[in-house]
């Protein structure tokens, strides 16, 4: 167990590099450089991004012929590791990593975060291509990736939470085998993660582009969800299209009863899946979450209907009440042998593969699931703003520490 009394910089997911761009003419000296001594990738640049983001991308630099797989042995990326961070009591912040005595997944000895160490990048535009490198090392023409530097001073670490934040309390957490908390705010959740202490906030705007470098470098991919998995994308959300109004009302009950529940239903939500009720003339209000479907009963409690139980406190069910899909659970992922990929398809049909956990570098659904906020970059009549300061980000705020990036 190792006890730090830097200043971290801690980011709790909530999912254009600015600040490491050179020109052509800047980049020119340092490209043989970097090609011959970092890892990189280029694509060509397109003209419909719409039609053809999914093209590929080509490995260069020492790069060049590997697999994603080779890079569990090449720094940075074999450094990024899953640890506890723990705010003491009496002060300072202790860092325990996985397979080290007291580690846990479950919060006892503080939140769950991958520690990113610091590294150099370099991306510039030359002949009609996008070049992207990354190095553990300094190189000429490489600058600290911005997201290890705060208030104007070089972190040797950055801490990124393994799941999706849960808050409990008004303090944020990240923890497995909880449900995410969705449908705050920006600031609700900017004060959750403060909550935590100094050096705590959401993902932002810094943070998010050095995930992204750190991806397409190690898949030369854009494509996420073909090179590690579909992630949660296709769980059913409640509708009035899906007719899974409650047709017998009933108190202090652990199941939902519905009439039409089909074979195409069932592949949609299925044992294991969150689900909400909300009310089934304005399906925006939610009367009950966090519940997981236990076992599905057909022809229960009479022919023709089905019976869905649910785990968790009872409650009173009414025929206005419908059900649909929810934000998974966090920690699906924690089954997975290996730093990144994606757990086996729930429920059954064509779309099944969008219905699993996915983790890149042990952080969890950073796509799919519920939505996440982004800090550090505002917007005011279609003109971009970005803080470098993560103590001063706040929203609705285009002045002071905030920049205007030029960028409509």
């Amino acid at each position: 167990m190792l006890k730090r009394n830097y200043l971290h910089i801690l980011v709790f997911l909530v999912l254009f590099v600015v600040s490491v761009t050179q020109s052509e003419s800047q980049a020119g000296d340092d490209a043989d450089t970097a090609i011959s001594a970092a890892y990189g990738v280029r694509r060509k640049l397109i003209d419909d991004e719409v039609k053809d983001y999914l093209a590929p991308c080509e490995r260069i630099g020492l790069a060049k012929g590997l697999q994603s797989a080779d890079f569990d042995q090449i720094p940075p990326f074999s450094q990024m590791r899953l640890c506890n961070v723990l705010q003491r009591e009496e002060g300072g912040t202790s860092v325990t990593y996985a397979g080290e005595p007291g580690f846990s997944l479950t919060g006892s000895n503080g939140n769950v975060f991958v520690e990113i160490p610091r590294h150099y990048a370099l991306r510039y535009v030359k002949d009609g291509y996008e070049y992207r490198f990354v190095s553990a090392r300094p190189l000429p023409g490489f600058v600290v990736d911005p997201a290890f530097v705060e208030g104007g001073r070089e972190l040797p670490a950055i801490y990124v939470s393994a799941y999706e934040a849960h808050v409990r309390d008004g303090k944020m957490m990240s923890i497995s085998g909880v449900y995410p908390t969705a449908d705050g705010t920006r600031p609700e959740y900017r004060n959750a993660a403060r909550a935590n202490g100094p050096g705590y906030g959401i993902l932002d705007l810094r943070t998010l582009n050095l995930l992204q470098n750190l991806f397409l470098v190690e898949y030369a991919s854009r494509d996420s969800q073909a090179a590690v998995g579909g992630g949660w994308g296709k769980i059913l959300q409640p509708s009035r299209g899906a007719r899974l109004r409650c047709v017998l009302a009933e108190q202090n009950t652990n199941r939902f009863i519905v009439r039409d529940w089909s074979s195409y239903l069932s592949q949609k939500l299925f044992v294991g899946s969150a689900i909400q009720m909300v009310d089934w003339n304005d399906q925006h209000t939610e009367l009950a979450n966090e519940r997981t479907i236990v076992r599905v009963a057909a022809d229960t409690p009479r022919k023709g209907m089905t019976s869905i139980y649910f785990d968790g406190p009872p409650l009173d069910t009414t025929t206005d009440m419908m059900l649909g899909g929810a934000a998974q659970k966090t920690g699906w992922a924690d089954s997975l042998k290996t730093p990144s990929g994606h757990t086996q398809p729930n429920g059954g049909g064509a779309d099944a593969s969008y219905r699993c956990a996915v983790r890149y570098r042990y952080m969890e659904n950073l796509w799919g699931n519920v939505w996440h906020y982004i800090d550090g970059l505002n917007f005011k009549n279609g003109q971009a703003y970005v803080c470098d300061n993560m103590r001063e980000y706040a929203s609705d705020v285009t002045s002071g520490a905030y920049r205007l990036t030029g960028i409509t």
